[in-house]
């Protein structure tokens, strides 16, 4: 755990990372020379992988909940035009994110949101909101 504490503090200073943000787990990946921003009170679990290209942002919110096995990219193939494609990633306040999912290019997940595990989300706004705790 101490090499992946250095790497988290790499990140920290690469990056606009919330001191609050808690890095829960071995072998999480922030990568590019994109922007990665992420908010106050966040928590990204194990083997997550954040890849951000250049020019091109990964924005997560306050208080969002990002289990273990998520990946994000702002840049994919795709295989209909044999050429890559990019767009920002854009993750509001209060979410969760569950194990496994991948979240693409060109994506607005709005405040409040849960996205299933193993999920693929891609292009466009998903919200899916969360359930209401008092029911």
């Amino acid at each position: 755990m101490h090499y992946y504490k250095s790497k988290y503090e790499e990140y920290m200073e690469k990056y606009e990372i919330d001191p609050s943000v808690r890095f829960n787990g071995d072998n999480i990946k922030l990568l590019g020379e994109g922007k990665i921003i992420i908010g106050k009170n966040t928590y990204l679990g194990e083997e997550c992988i954040l890849h951000s290209t250049q020019g091109f942002v990964i924005r997560i919110g306050e208080n969002v909940r990002i289990s273990h096995y998520v990946y994000m990219y702002t840049k994919n193939y795709h295989p209909k035009y044999k050429s890559y494609v990019c767009g920002n990633i854009y993750i509001g306040n209060n979410c969760l994110i569950g194990s496994k999912a991948f979240i693409k290019h060109g994506v607005h997940i709005d405040d409040n949101t849960l996205i299933k595990a193993n999920s693929v989300i891609k292009r466009g706004s998903t919200n899916d909101p969360l359930p209401n705790k008092s029911t």
